[in-house]
């Protein structure tokens, strides 16, 4: 590495930029970029999209996504969130594909939302849901739910986080809501679709959920209930007794409704 940094790449000549552009370390590479870009705007686009796909770096390619994402060059980001071999780069083209695109534009959402349906990576998957701001257009129920059951427990949150935020749990079935809650492995997941349930009154959705769960993810969810003070009928928790675990039947008595005769509703 002939430079230390970036101070020292801006009063080079155009020739040594672009020698440091094509043949310098990964660093190098991306202040001679920075440069380049300030230098020449959108004309400077030719060069460094090349190296935005040809760096052999995984790490200079990300920044250089951020160039060509600052000039506003889309064929290039889109290209590299489809195409490129690492996943943390199509992650990090996929996020600056969604900053700049316009909210209006629907053939270049449904790309995305193609995108978010195709690349099994947890990385770009991730990056969509973290960072889709269309409220002129929602991702695909299907499409969520299937994300809220990723190995993943990043991208189960993410697409959890869409899901309330976009849907009415009012306008979905009740397989749909029962599988995606019975699904979920930790408590802010299993906390946060269960707070969003109550929303919409439907309490009993999460009895259900917790007869279908793990062990554990059940336990979780009838501490959920219990905090919430809710209490259900003994016929609601019945399924849930045939389980015959201690830690199981300690939760149940702290939901079980019982009348003022002590007679069990």
């Amino acid at each position: 590495m002939r430079y230390q940094n970036y101070e020292q790449i801006k009063p080079l000549d155009s020739n040594l930029l672009d020698e440091l552009l094509t043949a310098g370390d990964a660093q190098e590479r991306v202040w001679a970029a920075w440069e380049i870009g300030l230098r020449l705007g959108k004309k400077a686009l030719p060069r460094i999209s090349l190296q935005a796909h040809a760096a052999p770096d995984p790490g200079t390619r990300r920044h250089m996504v951020v160039v060509v994402a600052g000039l506003g060059h889309y064929s290039v980001l889109t290209t590299l969130a489809f195409h490129d071999p690492d996943e943390s780069v199509r992650g990090t083209a996929t996020q600056y594909l969604i900053r700049i695109t316009n909210e209006c534009d629907t053939a270049k959402i449904n790309l995305i939302i193609r995108l978010l349906e195709e690349d099994r990576s947890p990385i770009v998957k991730q990056a969509i849901l973290v960072n889709w701001d269309y409220k002129k257009q929602q991702i695909p129920i299907g499409l969520l739910f299937d994300c809220a059951g990723n190995k993943s427990e990043n991208v189960r949150q993410a697409a959890i986080k869409q899901i309330v935020r976009q849907y009415s749990a009012s306008g979905l079935s009740a397989g749909q809501i029962i599988s995606c809650l019975s699904n979920q492995i930790t408590k802010e997941s299993i906390c946060l679709f269960s707070n969003w349930l109550l929303k919409w009154e439907l309490q009993d959705f999460i009895v259900v959920s917790a007869e279908r769960a793990l062990p554990s993810s059940s336990l979780l969810m009838l501490d959920f209930l219990a905090d919430k003070d809710l209490k259900f009928s003994w016929q609601s928790l019945k399924k849930l007794c045939e389980r015959k675990n201690p830690d199981t039947d300690i939760r149940i008595l702290n939901i079980l409704l019982i009348k003022e005769d002590n007679d069990l509703i």
